[in-house]
């Protein structure tokens, strides 16, 4: 549980939100399934954000977190990292059925 206080509350810890339908969540570490669904776009992932941010092919990119939302399927929303310690989002829309 977070340590942060609600303003509204000083002795009262921060409850945790539900989520809100058609919410994204929160960004978090990436799993087997997430890099499942980024595998199936990398290549035409990786062309668009070498072409947009200058990213040298021999760089190899990498989602580190990701965000997803619930919609007629999924988004996923992926943090990827580039040179320099730099990040780019990187939305994949994926219908699973």
């Amino acid at each position: 549980m977070s340590s942060k206080k609600d303003s509204t509350t000083s002795n009262e810890p921060t409850a945790h939100k539900p989520p809100v339908c058609g919410g994204i969540g929160g960004l978090r570490p990436v799993n087997e399934e997430d890099l499942q669904v980024w595998d199936m776009y990398k290549e035409h992932l990786e062309k668009k954000i070498q072409d947009q941010f200058k990213v040298p092919k021999s760089h190899t990119l990498k989602p580190v977190q990701v965000a997803t939302q619930v919609v007629a399927g999924m988004n996923y929303f992926f943090k990827v990292e580039l040179p320099d310690k730099k990040y780019a989002t990187a939305r994949v829309y994926h219908v699973p059925w």
